[in-house]
């Protein structure tokens, strides 16, 4: 059977042990593990307080779910297997392979791959095979030449189109020797070009 909590009069039931081992607070039937209601409210949070730092995990009626950290100078960790993989620090800035930076979008090669970090955007269309986005940047060779090197693939992150390098010169995957690009110019603005 279950297992109920109740007020001293034993009229008002606070929480529940049901016979699956559920435990519901402001519900008789809870669905999960640990279920969380309040029907008079527009929003219900779960509390988690370690010295002056809290964090809460809230459902709003609204349908917006949150995460809040709170105490002065606090951060969010998203973790796997025991390793910090990305955080969201007191500033709102999303970092991911590192615990600082100034940017709002911070991207660092993890520890020991020293080779390349990068970015890649997918998309699940069918008339679009392949990575639209895939940009890395790596610090190394490519083709003899060594340097640090802006690149950009596509084709599922496999076929590489062009890279930038530390200088600023843009080159074609197919070398490093000389600009395909240029990166200055003594164009002038013509008018009344007829073609």
């Amino acid at each position: 059977g279950d297992t109920t909590f109740k007020n001293n009069a034993g009229t008002t039931e606070y929480a529940r042990f049901d016979s699956s081992g559920n435990l519901g607070i402001g519900t008789s039937s809870p669905g999960q593990t640990l279920h969380l209601y309040d029907s008079g409210a527009t929003n219900t949070y779960m509390q988690v307080q370690a010295g002056t730092k809290n964090g809460y995990i809230g459902q709003q009626d609204s349908g917006e779910m949150r995460l809040i950290t709170q105490g002065g100078s606090t951060f969010m960790t998203f973790q796997t297997e025991g390793t910090e993989r990305m955080r969201i620090d007191s500033s709102g800035n999303l970092l991911v392979g590192t615990t600082s930076g100034s940017s709002p979008i911070t991207l660092q090669t993890r520890s020991g791959e020293y080779y390349q970090t990068g970015m890649q955007v997918n998309s699940t269309n069918a008339d679009f095979s392949g990575a639209l986005l895939d940009m890395r940047v790596t610090s190394g060779s490519i083709n003899g030449t060594n340097g640090k090197f802006l690149r950009f693939y596509s084709d599922n992150g496999t076929t590489e189109r062009f890279h930038v390098k530390g200088n600023g010169d843009v080159y074609s995957a197919a070398t490093v020797s000389a600009a395909n690009f240029n990166t200055t110019s003594d164009a002038t603005l013509k008018t009344n070009v007829e073609t």
